[in-house]
């Protein structure tokens, strides 16, 4: 998720293309405010390998939907 620069107007066109889920969009917005896979793990009642699941399915639907926006920017290496 490092390899977009997320403002607002990013992250609400990703996730309303997206169509994530919950879980999914608070995994989102807690790793861009720099929270660590643990901190998310222990917070979220999930454990580590679950979350970097979530990421990974986060970054697909990302790729996903991205060649349909104007706006999302394409990640880096992608």
């Amino acid at each position: 998720m490092n390899d977009i620069v997320w403002n607002k107007i990013i992250l609400n066109e990703f996730i309303d293309l997206a169509c994530l889920t919950e879980t999914e969009e608070k995994i989102l917005r807690t790793r861009i405010d720099g929270w660590s896979r643990v901190q998310q793990s222990m917070a979220f009642n999930l454990n580590v390998s679950n979350v970097d699941s979530i990421i990974r399915t986060i970054r697909q639907k990302y790729d996903m939907v991205q060649p349909f926006s104007d706006i999302l920017p394409k990640r880096r290496g992608k």
